[in-house]
């Protein structure tokens, strides 16, 4: 009955390699864009145009970017956590197969 099946090895360096693939790698673009949202969002004195209508559109062009880097930082870690979650099921359900 145990013969039949096989227990993955892998299991933890595919967590390993998927979490450093998908935060390490992640990291300093999302603080590069947040940085650029941040000057755009706070206005700078050398952004200030004489024109209202451009500051209004670069603050929420700002805003914009700081709002999407946000959720994309708060959707990456979810689906991390989803996939980490599966990852274990799978693993325990695996081991459990064995008794």
């Amino acid at each position: 009955m145990a013969s039949r099946t096989k227990i993955r090895t892998y299991d933890y360096k595919h967590i390993i390699n998927v979490f450093i693939h998908h935060f390490i790698r992640f990291i300093p673009f999302m603080i590069s864009f947040i940085g650029l949202a941040m000057i755009l969002t706070i206005n700078l004195e050398w952004i200030s145009f004489e024109d209202t209508r451009w500051n209004n559109l670069i603050s929420n062009l700002g805003t914009g970017l700081l709002t999407g880097g946000i959720f994309s930082v708060v959707f990456k870690i979810f689906r991390f956590f989803k996939f980490f979650s599966d990852e274990l099921t799978s693993i325990i359900y695996e081991y459990s197969s064995l008794e």
